[in-house]
């Protein structure tokens, strides 16, 4: 399978799981988008914008008065705060300052409109591949917390269910109620409890008509289960194999 595919898979799977979900309330800042679950703000931008195809203008919104106002074709930001048209020498600032407005930023809210015209030919874009290529988004090698949390957030695409319970009693799920509910089960044994200190992997892989498997990464005060597709699960294995 190509890389291309796959990501189209992976970003169809991620559509079809928000759309099961819960829709965020509607503020007059737009649906949030980043600040409940795992969703760093910089990952909830990127993936927004690799998520739209048609035309659209996304207005980002981080408190009362700071907004990021992008428009959007085929997955590639075209303009920004209605500037000149973008291409891929433009990748840099253009990151530069996607990072600025996230920083600092606990919360993330979109608004997305019908873009009035659509981009004229020629206007290439500058796409998230693009971004990544210019973003510092690997934390330090010793940022534990930032890695998890990075790594998470990079899982999410590819996981059926989440569950994420940390020792304070504080629990985020996300994905199908039904694994979420297997997962919570088997987050309650005893021996899946057990950790060392560092970071532990635990997988298992059920019956072939089931068709999942379970990772689960633990580390000292919390645990953090997913219910993957099969043919995810290597994927998922590598992101998980930079944390610690």
């Amino acid at each position: 399978m190509s890389d291309a595919h796959r990501d189209d898979e992976h970003r169809l799977h991620h559509v079809l799981q928000q759309l099961a979900l819960p829709p965020e309330p509607a503020t007059a800042a737009g649906r949030l988008i980043s600040g409940s679950g795992a969703d760093a703000p910089l990952a909830a931008i990127l993936r927004a914008i690799d998520e739209t195809v048609l035309p659209r203008v996304l207005t980002f919104s981080a408190g009362t008065d700071s907004t990021l106002r992008c428009e959007i074709a085929e997955r590639r930001i075209i303009r920004m705060e209605g500037g000149d048209a973008l291409s891929t020498a433009d990748a840099a600032q253009t990151a530069a300052t996607i990072e600025a407005f996230c920083a600092g930023a606990s919360a993330i809210c979109l608004r997305s409109e019908i873009a009035t015209a659509a981009a004229a030919a020629g206007e290439v874009g500058v796409s998230v591949g693009d971004l990544r290529a210019c973003l510092d988004t690997e934390p330090a090698a010793g940022d534990l917390p930032a890695l998890i949390d990075c790594a998470l957030a990079e899982s999410a695409s590819h996981a059926l269910a989440i569950v994420d319970r940390q020792d304070d009693g504080t629990t985020q799920e996300k994905g199908q109620s039904a694994l979420c509910e297997r997962l919570r089960r088997m987050d309650s044994t005893p021996a899946s409890s057990e950790t060392s200190g560092d970071v532990t992997r635990q997988i298992w892989i059920g019956a072939p008509s089931e068709r999942f498997a379970v990772l689960c990464v633990s580390v000292p005060g919390r645990s953090i289960w997913m219910a993957l597709d099969v043919e995810q699960l290597d994927d998922c294995i590598d992101i998980w194999a930079r944390v610690g």
